[in-house]
């Protein structure tokens, strides 16, 4: 897989390490995306699918929330290929561990059916965020990391909400966060993927896989950086 030259990687040690709520037996601790993926499967079917359609439109205009919905997408995928091999044997649990918290992440966007859709024309991320794929077509690219930087650094970049879209994106927020009963970026959950992406990334032995562990962290680390 073919990765972009390497960017600054903020460390996490500022990042809320509160522990997470136990769940059933004692020895079943619940990760933040499994608490939600549980709050939203107890929701009534018309607060998930008004949290829905604000995801959605939120997801063509405002730069925060699409990089906050494509980059697990984008680290489930390549995590996903990588064999309990790519670390040593006492990380091969972290791994699984990962693994298991991005299949619940995919969970997540299934139940408020994220699709990643393409801005169209008049949307403020139209034409901006590289190249244009949906969460399908994200998922069966040949990079997905390369695809999703662009997306990134437009994050980074001051004003990047145009005036005109601040009121649209404030309403469809506010609707997003009522309906899911949270806020619609999700940012615990980012923290916690973050986290995880640090611990395992110096156990490879593999200089290409260590760096796209740390190059998987990047896509984050704007967003959990990020006040939302």
């Amino acid at each position: 897989m073919a990765l972009a030259a390497p960017r600054p990687v903020t460390t996490f040690q500022d990042l809320d390490s509160r522990p997470v709520a136990l769940r059933g037996p004692e020895r079943q601790v619940a990760t933040p995306i499994q608490q939600v993926r549980e709050e939203l499967q107890r929701l009534p079917t018309k607060r998930r699918e008004q949290a829905s359609k604000s995801l959605e439109i939120l997801l063509r205009n405002d730069v925060f929330t699409r990089a906050a919905y494509q980059a697990p997408v984008v680290i489930h995928q390549v995590i996903s290929e990588l064999g309990d091999e790519s670390v040593t044997p006492r990380a091969r649990d972290d791994l699984r561990a990962l693994r298991r918290n991005l299949d619940e992440y995919m969970v997540v966007l299934d139940v408020l059916k994220v699709s990643l859709p393409i801005p169209l024309s008049g949307d403020s991320l139209h034409s901006k965020i590289g190249p244009e794929l949906n969460r399908e077509a994200l998922v069966l690219s040949h990079d997905p990391v390369r695809a999703t930087l662009p997306l990134l650094h437009l994050v980074e970049e001051p004003g990047v909400i145009p005036a005109q879209t601040i009121d649209v994106i404030r309403l469809q927020s506010h609707l997003a966060g009522q309906g899911m009963g949270r806020s619609w970026i999700l940012k615990p959950q980012l923290e916690d993927l973050l986290r995880q992406l640090y611990k395992i990334a110096p156990e490879s032995s593999n200089e290409e896989i260590k760096y796209t562990l740390h190059e998987l962290a990047s896509l984050i680390t704007p967003i959990a950086g990020e006040g939302c």
